[in-house]
C-alpha cells in the first residue's frame, strides 16, 4: 500500500511504508540533478542549476513521517476509491447528478456532468500510478545521492587548488616585500647583496673595483664555474647596454658565464640580445626566489588562510603588477631611479 502525503494540489511525500521519499517541488515531478561536465584537461565542473527538482529519502518511522504531516499541515492518505473521493469532495455520490437534475435541460446536464468528471478524475491515486512514482522517486533520489558525492570531491578539489595557489601567492608577495629594503640600497650596497645571495649557494665571491670593472661587478667562482655578474639596481627596465657589458666583462674576465641581476626588469631589446649573447638574466621574479634561498626565515610569515581572503585582493594585484612587467618590461609603476 502506498501513502501519499498531501498539501493543497502538491504530492509532499510518498511512501510504501518503509522507504520515504520526498522533493523540493513535487514527488511527481523526475527531475533530473544538474550536470557534472568533464573539462578538457579532466576538471569535473557543476553546470549552473536551473531549478531541479531535488529528491531527498527521508531516515524517518512512519510514525515520525505522521508527526511531521501533522505539524506541516499535510494529509496522508493512500489510493481513494471513487467513493470516497465523491463522498470527500461532496458527501454525495447523486450531488453532481442532483445538481443537474435540479437546473435541468442541456446546461443542468453539463454541469452535472463536469462535477461527476471533477470527482472521479484523479487517476494519479491509482495503485500502479502510486508504484510508479516511487519507483522514480527511488531512481532519482540515487542519482540525487551520486550528485552529491561528485560535487563534495568537486568541492574539496577545488578547495585543495585554492588552497595550494594561495600558499604560492603568499610567499612570492612576502618575498617581493622582503625586497623593498633592496630598492633603498645604493649600487654599491646591492652589489654586495647579490655577493651575498651567491656566497650562501657556495661560490667564492669577489668584488671588482668600482671603477674599471670592465662592466662586471660580482666575479663568483665555484669549482671549474666563473661568473661574471653585473648588479643593476634600477628602476626603470633593464636595456640593452648591461647585456653588452656583461658579455664584454665576461670575456675580459674569462668567465664560464655572463649575467646580469636586476631588482627590476629588462626591455624586450635587452632579452633578444642576451639569448644570442648567452647572457643570462636575473630578474625581480628570479631575485625574489634567490634572495628568500638565502634568507629562508626572513620575514615571511606563517601562512593564514583566513589573513590570505582578507588581503587576496592586494596580493593578486601586486603579483599581476610583477607578472605584466616580467613579461613586457615595463612597469605599470612609474618610478624613475637609476643606478
Amino acid at each position: 500500500m502506498y501513502i501519499v502525503g498531501v498539501r493543497g494540489d502538491k504530492w509532499c511525500y510518498i511512501t510504501n511504508g518503509a522507504e520515504i521519499y520526498t522533493a523540493e517541488q513535487d514527488v511527481r515531478y523526475y527531475s533530473e540533478p544538474p550536470r557534472i561536465r568533464v573539462d578538457r584537461d579532466g576538471t569535473k565542473v557543476v553546470e549552473r542549476d536551473s531549478g531541479s527538482n531535488r529528491f531527498t529519502k527521508l531516515d524517518l518511522s512512519m510514525e515520525e513521517l505522521r508527526v511531521r504531516c501533522q505539524r506541516e499541515g499535510v494529509e496522508l492518505r493512500g489510493k481513494l476509491t471513487g467513493f470516497e473521493k465523491l463522498e470527500k469532495a461532496f458527501g454525495s455520490a447523486a450531488f453532481g447528478g442532483g445538481v443537474g437534475a435540479l437546473i435541468g435541460g442541456p446546461v443542468g446536464a453539463a454541469i452535472g456532468a463536469g462535477v461527476i468528471s471533477l470527482i472521479t478524475s484523479s487517476s494519479d491515486f491509482k495503485p500502479e500510478r502510486l508504484e510508479e512514482i516511487f519507483v522514480h522517486a527511488r531512481k532519482k533520489c540515487k542519482k540525487w545521492e551520486w550528485f552529491d558525492t561528485e560535487k563534495a570531491q568537486i568541492d574539496a578539489s577545488a578547495a585543495a587548488a585554492y588552497e595550494s595557489e594561495a600558499r604560492k601567492n603568499w610567499d612570492r608577495f612576502f618575498r617581493l616585500r622582503n625586497l623593498s629594503s633592496v630598492d633603498e640600497l645604493d649600487g654599491l650596497e646591492f652589489e654586495k647583496a647579490v655577493g651575498l645571495i651567491y656566497r650562501e649557494s657556495g661560490y667564492s665571491v669577489e668584488l671588482t673595483q668600482a671603477s674599471g670593472d670592465f662592466g662586471v661587478d660580482v666575479i663568483a667562482s665555484k669549482g671549474q664555474e666563473k661568473l661574471a655578474i653585473q648588479a643593476k639596481r634600477y628602476a626603470g627596465s633593464v636595456g640593452v647596454q648591461a647585456v653588452q657589458e656583461a658579455a664584454s666583462g665576461a670575456f675580459y674576465y674569462k668567465a664560464t658565464k655572463a649575467i646580469v641581476v636586476t631588482n627590476s626588469f629588462y626591455t624586450p631589446k635587452a632579452k633578444e640580445l642576451a639569448s644570442k649573447l648567452g647572457v643570462d638574466l636575473i630578474n625581480r621574479k628570479r631575485l625574489a626566489l634567490m634572495w628568500a634561498k638565502a634568507h629562508p626565515n626572513d620575514g615571511i610569515p606563517a601562512f593564514d588562510l583566513g589573513q590570505y581572503r582578507e588581503r587576496e585582493r592586494e596580493i593578486k594585484r601586486e603579483l599581476s603588477h610583477l607578472d605584466f612587467s616580467a613579461r613586457t618590461g615595463k612597469s605599470r609603476r612609474c618610478r624613475r631611479r637609476n643606478a
